[in-house]
């Protein structure tokens, strides 16, 4: 599987992609894909990169050649955190994160950035079916409309962590 036949397969389900090559900085090819726009007409992007997982150090070449690589999904959410709120943001996602099958958001600190990742393990040999695909794409786009306006709002300083918690307690006892 190369980034190329994924981004075949999604332009002929009208998604937008961009292909970049490996540069100095990146030592991977990227797929950028545009997921539409935020609830403040943003645009939202997820970075497509495939790799090998390096399970450890010490790992002979030979096992190392049966890892099957990653597929990484990687969406950076279209705000900064104010220093003042990154351990209510960190704390946060916490509670965000057991909701959530596999994937995950998580915080940057010493950027102040929120990012969104899942991670598919990927046969080589095999090219990744469409359903599949189409699925990690629709639980990310999913998860982020859940819970990126959400995050934005702490991470800004528009709400505190305690009147998220009073919210949620809230919810909870209405059902």
């Amino acid at each position: 599987m190369q980034l190329r036949d994924l981004q075949d397969l999604l332009e002929k389900e009208e998604f937008s992609t961009t292909l970049l090559p490996a540069s100095k900085d990146s030592f991977n090819e990227k797929l950028i894909l545009f997921l539409g726009l935020d609830h403040f007409d943003r645009e939202r992007v997820a970075e497509i990169t495939l790799h090998q997982q390096i399970r450890s150090l010490e790992v002979s070449e030979t096992v190392q050649e049966q890892i099957p690589p990653q597929l990484h999904f990687l969406a950076e959410l279209p705000f900064k955190v104010e220093d003042l709120a990154l351990s209510q943001v960190a704390s946060l996602l916490f509670f965000i994160n057991p909701l959530l099958d596999i994937p995950g958001f998580y915080l940057d600190e010493l950027e102040g950035k929120v990012y969104y990742r899942v991670v598919h393990l990927a046969d080589p040999t095999v090219p990744l079916h469409k359903s599949i695909l189409l699925t990690l794409i629709g639980s990310l786009m999913l998860n982020l409309n859940l819970f990126a306006s959400t995050i934005e709002s702490l991470a800004t300083g528009e709400v505190t962590f305690n009147d998220l918690l009073k919210q949620l307690t809230e919810a909870k006892n209405k059902k």
